[in-house]
């Protein structure tokens, strides 16, 4: 994933989104929950590199999404392409949180992560970069 540096202008290793603060916040959730379940993780940069990969997306929307005055139309794009060849179907109000958010549209992207886990369309990561109680998801969008 060295698009990641080119693209979006972070590295692999920190993913560039990395907070202590969010880790020890869910650190401390995590003592909640039930013991048998299963954690999944995701990253929002590789998923838009495999939408890009797999001709979802465009790269110049990719590049202008959090551009000020292009983001909306680049997030627009982006939804309508998803919902049109993912076959995905976006409520009108579910549009406008979406291209207006930030958060709400990368929230977005994490749950196509989780649904392509949910019908089995994910890359199968080598054992040595797994570690044990890490579940990390590679989304496949393959059409």
């Amino acid at each position: 994933y060295d698009q990641m540096l080119d693209l979006f202008n972070i590295s692999f290793n920190s993913f560039g989104s990395t907070s202590l603060m969010t880790l020890f916040r869910f650190s401390y959730l995590k003592r909640h929950f039930p013991e048998d379940l299963t954690l999944y993780e995701g990253n929002v940069f590789i998923a838009y590199i495999e939408l890009l990969r797999n001709g979802i997306i465009s790269k110049s929307s990719l590049q202008n999404i959090n551009h000020f005055e292009y983001g909306y139309d680049s997030r627009l794009e982006i939804l309508e392409s998803i919902e049109k060849k993912l076959k995905i179907f976006i409520y009108e109000n579910d549009y406008e949180v979406l291209l207006k958010s930030n958060q709400a549209f990368n929230s977005f992207i994490l749950s196509l992560i989780g649904r392509s886990l949910h019908l089995k369309k994910v890359k199968k990561i080598d054992e040595q970069f797994q570690s044990e109680g890490f579940n990390f998801v590679i989304p496949s969008f393959k059409l």
